[in-house]
């Protein structure tokens, strides 16, 4: 290879390397206003909501789940439903992101605005979306373990149904 393309090879090097490193420095610089953004963290049925473009993060960083029953403070949440020996119908609400170890026998599900999945006996998995309408499961599915992913839009889970 001659010195002169050798020379210009270096040169290209350089150049997409500069790009590569201000388009970096750019992104770094610009990544607290973005997070700041109104409505950014505040999707699942908190003050503001997410637009459908905007992907959702938790407001705390440890990114854990939370579980609580059904409400109207919990709307936007992905909502379980399922049975005990005492009541035929109640419902457990999930929200935020993580993963959440649980042990209920689920006969219908809502996602409210989340995606993630489900895991039941067995090891399987049902994956989940945003909707606003319970799907039944027949038979009933123990579930082991509710993952939410992220969270996104305005859908909304009624509860009681």
């Amino acid at each position: 290879m001659s010195t002169a393309t050798r020379r210009a090879t270096s040169r290209k090097a350089m150049r997409v390397a500069t790009v590569f490193t201000g388009a970096a420095a750019t992104a770094v610089a610009f990544a607290p206003t973005a997070l700041a953004a109104p409505g950014h963290a505040q999707a699942q049925g908190h003050t503001a909501l997410v637009n459908g473009k905007t992907r959702a993060v938790s407001p705390e960083n440890t990114g854990s789940i939370r579980s609580k029953g059904c409400g109207a403070s919990d709307v936007h949440w992905l909502h379980i439903e399922y049975g005990s020996l005492f009541r035929s119908k109640l419902c457990k609400a999930f929200g935020f992101k993580g993963v959440f170890n649980d042990s209920q026998s689920m006969f219908a599900q809502c996602g409210g605005n989340n995606f993630g999945n489900i895991f039941y006996s067995g090891g399987r998995d049902v994956g989940f979306g945003p909707g606003n309408t319970y799907r039944s499961f027949k038979p009933r599915k123990l579930i082991s373990a509710v993952s939410i992913y992220f969270w996104s839009g305005t859908d909304k889970c009624a509860w009681p149904r």
